[in-house]
């Protein structure tokens, strides 16, 4: 059966993305970008629990998994690879320059050790990693490692915050990529969702819904604590936090929790296409706001993030219908007998 709530969660989890990419002004904007940060955890969260198996068949089904992915990656890469080469033939920058950044012998070095895609867009790195995770949980099905992996989850989450968040106050410093790749953030939450799968009725037995409540609250709070003090990070305990209690929240307990059906449908349909596009929509909001001298507007900074998030939400549902319109009524077929072109069945 459905977990709606789950996909209600992923709905806000692709719209708390786009507060983390389109920050909203001010000291609001620190706190909300960095309550945001649970976002991408959470997703990892999700694939490591639909991907686990607990039979022979493991390490049969990962393969389609990973092929999905691929493909995925590649149209992603692709349609802003275009993006960008359009983006710059409009505003005139230095298009030879940029295709000569992006192919770098170090930069594709980048990819294929940490997934870093910045020098095209630095958000589709989530598709390189979760790559890299369902390759290596694919080896630790395959051996049955299972067990050991689970507990290398308190090491990588470790070395994640170490990286991330602690070794800042000791003097030392990481690039993002350094953490932000497959291994610390990717395999660390993919874990902990196929552990909690694994474990499920346990943690039902032991983790009541008030508690889980209060562990968010206490996330929350702690986050909003960490960034007044520390700043901007990437990750932040609290998002930690956060991120367990909602996931728990939702696979425990989602039949308690109601949530509003455009959110169910967003989640279900349209939330790595909201992850996907949000950042092309925010390009053209940006061209919109500078052709009309409004991109320093205050109003404008405070309704940017809403009007991308609800923007390209409409575009791909928009999309979706136009879609599902020419497949229901066979669209081409409808032509090719109005106009003679094509038969249908055909060789052509």
């Amino acid at each position: 059966m459905r977990n709606k709530c789950l996909d209600g969660m992923k709905a806000i989890a692709a719209c708390m993305v786009i507060f983390i990419h389109i920050d909203l002004p001010g000291q609001t904007g620190v706190f909300i970008e960095a309550l945001s940060r649970f976002a991408v955890p959470f997703f990892f969260m999700i694939s490591g629990y639909f991907c686990y198996y607990n039979g022979k068949d493991a390490s049969d089904r990962i393969p389609g998994k990973i092929f999905h992915i691929v493909k995925l990656m590649i149209f992603s890469m692709a349609f802003y690879f275009i993006w960008e080469i359009s983006k710059r033939l409009v505003t005139g920058e230095n298009l030879y320059r940029w295709i000569r950044e992006v192919t770098d012998r170090q930069n594709i070095m980048k990819l294929l050790l940490y997934n870093s895609t910045s020098p095209l867009r630095g958000h589709l790195w989530f598709l390189p990693a979760l790559i890299y995770c369902y390759m290596l949980d694919y080896l630790i099905e395959r051996f049955h490692l299972r067990k050991i992996a689970f507990l290398c989850i308190p090491v990588l989450l470790g070395g994640l915050l170490w990286r991330g968040y602690f070794s800042s106050f000791f003097g030392y410093s990481y690039r993002i990529m350094e953490y932000r790749n497959w291994l610390f953030t990717g395999m660390s939450f993919y874990l902990l969702g196929q552990m909690f799968h694994e474990y499920l009725y346990w943690f039902r037995r032991k983790i009541g819904y008030i508690t889980l409540i209060l562990i968010m609250t206490v996330g929350i709070g702690m986050t909003i604590w960490e960034s007044s003090q520390f700043g901007a990070k990437e990750i932040y305990v609290g998002s930690i936090l956060i991120c367990i209690s909602i996931f728990l929240l939702t696979v425990l307990w989602g039949t308690r929790i109601r949530m509003p059906e455009v959110l169910t449908a967003v989640g279900a349909k349209l939330a790595f296409p909201v992850y996907l596009f949000h950042l092309a929509v925010g390009d053209m909001m940006r061209v919109l706001a500078v052709a009309g001298n409004f991109e320093d507007n205050l109003a404008y900074l405070w309704i940017r993030p809403f009007a991308v998030c609800v923007f390209t939400i409409g575009m791909i549902a928009l999309v979706y219908r136009i879609c599902s319109f020419w497949e229901k009524y066979d669209i081409v077929d409808i032509l090719s007998k109005q106009f003679g072109l094509w038969r249908k069945g055909s060789p052509l």
